[in-house]
């Protein structure tokens, strides 16, 4: 049974002084029930080069008073009207002195020493731009809805994240709290239209991608909440209208029959890939450790999961 997620031989891989500064920024308005579990997981991190920057949209709750108890470890926050998650994103980001950006939602978590591993991640590799990783969906009691980790290593044969993938497939199987980007390159594409209210996350991923492809860690790195107050669980029309906006706004080359092809060509290379995991692995559950608050069905503390033979990511035995 390994702890998850067992991270600290990261250090001896990537030295202190190599590590980059990663700049985070969470947007939030009237989230002060999830909002300390988010604070927490970053802060407890204890990255040695954080910048960490929350943005309130002025809400009526506790959330002020929670942002006060840690403002100590906090480089800059501010609670006033915005123009939106977007806006207050993109602010925190033009604001960030990090050279590795992100966000992370005032409802969403960090997995323990995620941080470490984005950081190790972008040292070893100065050419990437853009990295994701897996993790897990959990509901508004910190329960896991779905383990998607391994759907990460399945989806992503080999260990790049490409734009005709996710423009021919129509989705990229990733979590949005799993991913980390650099400044430079973020601001060189031109970020990400603000004016969007749910895909800007993907409006950005097809900028990026555009140029070079993603790196991607098939291991758990956050947690992506899903609960009844959400955008993902409130605004379904808004997001098929802007993802359907965004998928036509881009073509590959070739035009539709290409990619007819190449979304063949993905789904077939997935299949295989997922055969030969079959044949090399006897279809073994990697069982693992949950940090809190996180917990599986039934409050189980460690969670089995196993490949399934769609290729997706099921749960196994919990205990």
């Amino acid at each position: 049974m390994t702890e998850l997620p067992a991270l600290e031989h990261a250090a001896a891989h990537a030295t202190e002084d190599r590590l980059p500064q990663i700049t985070l920024v969470t947007p939030s308005y009237n989230q002060g029930r999830f909002l300390e579990q988010t604070l927490k997981s970053v802060i407890d991190q204890e990255y040695p080069r954080l910048e960490y920057f929350v943005y309130d949209g002025g809400s009526t709750d506790a959330s002020v008073s929670i942002i006060k108890r840690y403002e100590r470890r906090l480089a800059h926050w501010e609670s006033r009207p915005d123009g939106g998650q977007a806006d207050a994103i993109y602010r925190g980001f033009e604001r960030a002195s990090g050279n590795v950006i992100g966000w992370l939602n005032s409802d969403d978590l960090l997995l323990p020493g995620s941080l470490l591993r984005w950081g190790r991640e972008f040292a070893q590799h100065p050419e990437t731009d853009l990295i994701v990783g897996g993790g897990f969906v959990i509901d508004e009691h910190s329960t896991i809805v779905t383990p998607k980790w391994s759907l990460l290593d399945y989806f992503y044969p080999s260990p790049t994240v490409s734009f005709s993938e996710i423009l021919s497939t129509g989705h990229f199987y990733f979590l949005q709290p799993a991913s980390l980007w650099r400044r430079d390159a973020f601001f060189r594409v031109g970020g990400f239209d603000r004016r969007l209210q749910f895909c800007f996350d993907l409006d950005m991923y097809l900028r990026l991608t555009a140029i070079k492809p993603a790196r991607a860690i098939p291991e758990p790195l956050a947690a992506f909440r899903v609960h009844p107050l959400s955008k993902t669980s409130t605004l379904e029309a808004v997001r098929l209208r802007e993802r359907e906006a965004l998928f036509a706004a881009r073509r590959l080359p070739g035009g539709t029959g290409t990619a007819a092809l190449l979304k063949g060509y993905f789904t077939v290379r997935r299949f295989l890939r997922h055969k030969l995991r079959l044949a090399k692995h006897f279809v073994r559950p990697r069982e693992v450790v949950l940090p809190s608050p996180i917990r599986a069905p039934g409050q189980a503390a460690t969670v089995a999961v196993r490949h399934n033979s769609l290729g997706g990511a099921k749960p196994g035995r919990f205990k």
